[in-house]
């Protein structure tokens, strides 16, 4: 039988570098705990993270009021601290609680949202999995189509990453491994402009 793995996010205080150690740390100190509340914005709305759709799904799921006028917001806050707090996307309170961090500036989704303003980051294992996945699958039909392109396609194609005079000079081997580098790089992008229908008249001008 196979067994079931929950699926957690787990919401961690963004590392830090200490000036007189030069070592990473939690952005937090120890014992010290901060508070995440629905927030306004800049025409003086309050945010709490739920589209209209989740308010009318939540509050069947929990029977709690909440509309953004509702008391509900009023006392509602999340405690974070120096340690690790794992929420379960499938329960409805702490769906609740993602969806505020998700909207909140102070907290990341990712590592590429992070900012100096940021002290709090959100790791969903299941979805970076689904992204390494994804990411792994473009590199996989970006090497196939360098495999599939014939020696002068591949110099052509090269040609449509700024080494349009550099492309004919160069021996196959290295064609190939300059294309290969720029899988890697993004494979996406790659795969993109490979299966771009103006690709031809792209690489003629």
């Amino acid at each position: 039988m196979e067994t079931e793995v929950k699926r957690l996010v787990k919401v961690s205080p963004v590392p830090r570098q200490t000036p007189m150690t030069n070592l990473t740390e939690k952005g937090l100190y120890p014992n010290i705990s901060k508070y995440i509340s629905p927030f306004f914005d800049r025409f003086g709305r309050i945010k709490t993270g739920l589209s209209t759709e989740d308010v009318e799904r939540l509050e069947a799921a929990t029977g709690l009021d909440l509309k953004p006028t509702s008391e509900y917001w009023h006392d509602f806050s999340i405690r974070l601290t120096s340690k690790d707090l794992f929420l379960n996307p499938e329960n409805p309170v702490d769906e609740i609680k993602l969806k505020l961090l998700r909207a909140h500036p102070e907290v990341a989704n990712n590592t590429a949202e992070v900012t100096p303003k940021t002290v709090f980051i959100l790791y969903d294992e299941v979805e970076e999995a689904q992204k390494e996945s994804k990411k792994f699958d473009y590199i996989i039909q970006a090497y196939k189509y360098i495999a599939d392109m014939s020696s002068d396609d591949r110099r052509d194609f090269l040609k449509l990453f700024g080494y349009a005079k550099q492309s004919h000079k160069m021996v196959e081997d290295s064609v190939k491994n300059k294309l290969r580098e720029l899988a890697d790089v993004d494979a996406k992008a790659f795969c993109d402009r490979y299966e771009d229908k103006h690709k031809m008249d792209k690489i003629l001008i």
